[in-house]
Formats: C-alpha cells, structure tokens, sequence
C-alpha cells in the first residue's frame, strides 16, 4: 500500500518571540510525505524552482519517497513567511509568494496512477481537478486546510472548494 501526496512544497520563513529561521522545509505536500513516510510507501507530486536547496532533495530521498513526480522548473520556489506570538498558537502570515507554484499543473509519474490513496495538500481547488497527463481523474479525494489566500478569496471560493471536496 502507498499514499499519492499532491500539493505544496515550500520555503518557509518562520519567526518566533525567541528566533528567526529561513529557507526552512515547508509546504503541505512535504509535511504529510514525510509524515506519512514512517507508516508505508509515498509518491510525492509538486514543483520547486531551481532555487530549491538540495538538502531538502536529500531529506526526501532519505525517507524513501519517491521523487519522480516532483517537477523542478526554472523559477523561484513557493515561499511562506510567518510570525508567531508567545503562545506559539497564533500567527500572522507576512508574506505569501505562489513563483512557481502559481502555475502548477499536477501530472503523475508512470506508476502512480495506481497509488490506492491520494492526499491533496493544500491545493487550489482548480488544481486538485487537473487530469494529469491525459490519466483519470484522482478517485480518493481530501483537502487538507487552505492557505490564508484561500480563505480570504470570499465565499465563492470557499464554496468551490466544499462543492469539490464533497461531490454529489
């Protein structure tokens, strides 16, 4: 049994009352392959740019997910930066760069196709609906919690997404 992982692969910026850290390893994608990692197999679907440091490559690989679905194309990485209080609860997002993660089209490596479950994670809701190189459409579907931008696109889009999540 395996996992198909689709969605962000970030850079993330992050401060705290005590530290300052960047070009950490972020995005939903990365979080549950690595989560889901210790428990069984993971095909893992995203895009970083060429700015993308290698030890974060070599992270993945190191938890033996595999990387053929992952698109590194020329242009900066999606990037998040946020501050968060002394209750480490709440935090406020300063600044959110989609760069190459604007324009991503999920497309499946050959093999996945045949992955029993498929997490989406944190994904445009247009996105999740892609079919990826001509295959069909993902059968398993779950949207993990929108980033802010999602949120804050109004009701229209929070509405596309619930009708998506949870097709009649």
């Amino acid at each position: 049994m395996s996992v198909l992982v689709v969605g962000s692969i970030a850079l993330d910026t992050v401060k705290t009352p005590i530290a300052e850290h960047a070009d950490l390893l972020g995005g939903s994608a990365s979080y549950a392959a690595v989560s889901a990692s210790f428990f069984t197999g993971v095909n893992l679907v995203g895009v970083v740019g060429d700015d993308f440091p290698k030890e974060h490559v070599d992270y993945f690989a190191s938890r033996n997910i595999d990387l053929a679905g992952l698109q590194i194309v020329k242009g900066k990485t999606f990037r998040w930066s946020g501050e968060y209080h002394w209750d480490l609860n709440t935090r406020d997002t300063r600044s959110v760069e989609l760069n190459v993660f604007e324009h991503f089209t999920p497309r499946l490596a050959p093999g996945y196709a045949g992955t029993p479950y498929v997490l989406l994670a944190n994904i445009a809701p247009s996105a999740s609906r892609a079919r990826p190189d001509g295959e069909a459409p993902f059968r398993h579907r779950r949207h993990d919690g929108p980033l802010d931008q999602y949120r804050e696109g109004g009701a229209g889009l929070a509405a596309q997404a619930r009708r998506h999540a949870h097709p009649q």
